[in-house]
């Protein structure tokens, strides 16, 4: 079906279903980050922010038949950690802190001694790496590590790859719900729509290939949870 848009002087044509927030402005509402007086910096610049795009909205063939990793995206909240040039720090998805101050976000650090992991990681690879991940009741999962110079996750093939890291350095890693399998129309559907996952609601997956990932939203989650 066409539909056309005129009002608010938009004129184009799309097909139901097809993802048009771009053309009508539509942006993602983020809540203001409550003010925080341990807070060092606002998020580096030098950095992306966490979050996958949508499926709907990236050039999803070209990625169809490709292997991937499905993995649990957790209804937690955002958090890296990174050190360069001395500068160690622990990030929120809007904040930066100093490890020594006391919240959440350093607390889940020095459970794990993050900082301490990636300094050994860096060291061997001779690369600038953040790790990115979710933190969730009170717990860091990792679900990425990021290179500073490309601006990149490391994908499913490499040796940087999140599940293989959190394995060497025994840090805990967001669950694989699938893993070596190839993305398919029917695939991304199925977590679109599916109830319960092991018995629980869940938000959604993010799948994860070669160099590219993108998230797809359980559409049971909100009304359930």
């Amino acid at each position: 079906i066409s539909l056309y848009a005129t009002r608010w002087g938009i004129d184009f044509a799309h097909i139901e279903g097809e993802e048009i927030s771009e053309e009508l402005g539509i942006v993602k509402y983020e809540e203001p980050e409550p003010v925080d007086p341990n807070a060092e910096s606002g998020f580096p610049y030098w950095m992306r922010k966490t979050g996958e795009d949508l499926w709907q909205s990236i050039p999803i063939d070209e990625y169809i038949g490709q292997e991937c990793d499905v993995t649990l995206k957790k209804d937690g909240k955002s958090m890296s950690t990174f050190s360069t040039e001395g500068n160690k720090r622990v990030c929120s998805r809007r904040l930066v802190f100093k490890p020594d101050i006391e919240n959440e976000y350093t607390r889940a650090e020095r459970n794990q001694s993050l900082i301490g992991k990636l300094n050994a990681l860096q060291l061997d690879t001779g690369k600038q790496l953040v790790f990115r991940g979710e933190l969730f009741r009170g717990e860091f999962y990792l679900f990425g590590v990021y290179d500073i110079e490309t601006r990149e996750n490391y994908g499913i093939y490499s040796d940087l790859y999140f599940e293989k890291v959190g394995k060497l350095l025994d840090i805990e890693t967001v669950p694989i719900i699938e893993k070596n399998v190839i993305l398919t129309q029917e695939l991304i559907d199925k977590y679109a729509n599916l109830d319960k996952l092991n018995g629980e609601y869940f938000e959604g997956v993010v799948i994860v290939g070669k160099d590219w990932s993108f998230k797809v939203i359980n559409l049971n989650y909100d009304s359930r949870k």
